[in-house]
């Protein structure tokens, strides 16, 4: 199904130096169809929006204003770090998880094998993951999350901790990842990941999309900003 999105603005309010409440629009009026099948590069300086706008079409978070209609079955690898339980292990999250995703006894276990096998935590696989340092941790959430299958894989760029082959086996992964996904929505400022996965691009600037259209002629609009300093920060939309 096409995921829709009309007019929608997200505002977030802040404390400001003074003490007056701030209001910070972070997308403003961004109208965008993603069809089945395509996949998606959102491009823009650092607090343009995209990770509000991959939240939004995640249904991570409600837009302030306007309509999202997305009635796919959506994965969101942005904080990968989030909704494990540190007391479980990670055998046990990654159970917990896939049972949340209503996975049969079956794939739960192909899941568990999957991610065990990537991760090579050894004896901590099956030891509270307080005891995990944070690159461990990292690693745990990456191969579980990475492992889930669904319709549409919205994902924020990754960096994987660990030494470099294991930050090379993560790449990998990710690329095998996002090839089984039906629709995909990257946000990026690689542009190898742009032209290997993505049929079209838009650019963010101060919330609003500034571009949309064909992936090398995105990529040279967004030089073309990050060369010229236009400024597209949210901070730029602040109400007092």
């Amino acid at each position: 199904m096409t995921i829709k999105c009309k007019n929608v603005c997200v505002t977030f309010q802040v404390r400001g130096k003074v003490g007056r409440n701030v209001s910070i629009t972070a997308l403003d009026n961004v109208c965008i169809e993603i069809a089945p099948g395509e996949r998606l590069g959102i491009l823009g300086r650092n607090g343009s929006g995209k990770s509000t706008l991959l939240r939004v079409l995640g249904g991570v978070i409600p837009p302030s204003k306007g309509m999202l209609q997305n009635n796919s079955e959506t994965l969101c690898i942005l904080n990968i770090n989030a909704g494990l339980n540190q007391e479980l292990s990670a055998r046990e999250n990654i159970k917990f998880v896939g049972r949340l995703f209503g996975l049969d006894l079956i794939s739960l276990d192909g899941l568990v094998t999957n991610v065990e096998s990537f991760v090579e935590l050894g004896e901590f696989f099956d030891l509270p993951m307080r005891c995990y340092s944070d690159g461990m941790r990292m690693r745990v959430s990456f191969g579980l999350y990475t492992a889930l299958e669904s319709d549409v894989l919205v994902c924020d760029e990754i960096i994987a901790a660990g030494d470099a082959s294991f930050r090379e086996k993560a790449t990998l992964r990710l690329r095998d990842r996002m090839s089984l996904s039906n629709t995909l929505i990257v946000a990026t400022h690689n542009h190898s990941v742009l032209q290997a996965y993505c049929t079209r691009a838009i650019v963010l600037s101060a919330g609003k999309i500034v571009y949309s259209g064909p992936v090398e002629d995105g990529w040279q609009f967004h030089l073309s900003e990050l060369k010229n300093g236009v400024s597209g920060s949210v901070a730029q939309n602040y109400i007092v």
